[in-house]
């Protein structure tokens, strides 16, 4: 399956970028202190030197900014094309999700924060499920089959999961480290 991937980024959407590392940033190092729920988007903001409705434009809420997550949408092309193709499925998923994954550069302080604050566990899957849905449906798709269609994503969700829990793989492209763990997972299971 070929990757369909986002067209590189311009001027104003590098600048774009930068203000949302940067709320993220405040978001984290305030939230790491002294717990996300004492903490109040204008002080966020105040960090920033940005307006809480600005804030809004980035984050849907202080856990969002904590998190980074992209709420990006994969490209509707993308999902025709995985949906179209005829290898195999876990492989292709892998190409498409890669180019939308962006695991932050600090992960192991919002790992530290998530360890820290068990209520930020709840937001983070709220905010997933999100994202998983249109890639749910696309499994669907190409499987006709919903049950199989939710054995290969919680395949591909444990394989992220499991790929953003590994420190010693940073440098390898996503993809890749999805393919990896996927294979462990098959070492796993008897012939």
């Amino acid at each position: 399956m070929m990757a369909v991937r986002p067209a590189e980024p311009g001027l104003r959407e590098r600048k774009k970028a930068a203000t949302r590392q940067a709320i993220h940033e405040a978001a984290l190092r305030l939230g790491a202190d002294g717990g996300i729920a004492g903490v109040t988007v204008e002080e966020i903001c105040a960090v920033v030197d940005i307006a809480p409705r600005t804030f809004f434009n980035y984050y849907p809420s202080k856990a969002a900014a904590v998190f980074d997550l992209r709420t990006e949408e994969i490209l509707a092309e993308a999902l025709e094309v995985f949906t179209s193709a005829s290898g195999n499925i876990l492989e292709d998923a892998c190409d498409l999700v890669a180019p939308y994954i962006s695991l932050p550069a600090d992960l192991r302080r919002i790992k530290d924060a998530l360890g820290f604050q068990p209520e930020l566990r709840h937001e983070l899957l709220l905010q997933l499920m999100c994202l998983i849905k249109p890639l749910f449906l696309a499994f669907e798709r190409r499987t006709g089959d919903a049950h199989s269609a939710r054995v290969a994503m919680g395949l591909l969700l444990a394989a992220v999961n499991t790929a953003m829990a590994r420190s010693d793989v940073e440098a390898t492209p996503l993809a890749q480290r999805l393919r990896v763990e996927l294979n462990a997972m098959r070492a796993l299971l008897p012939d």
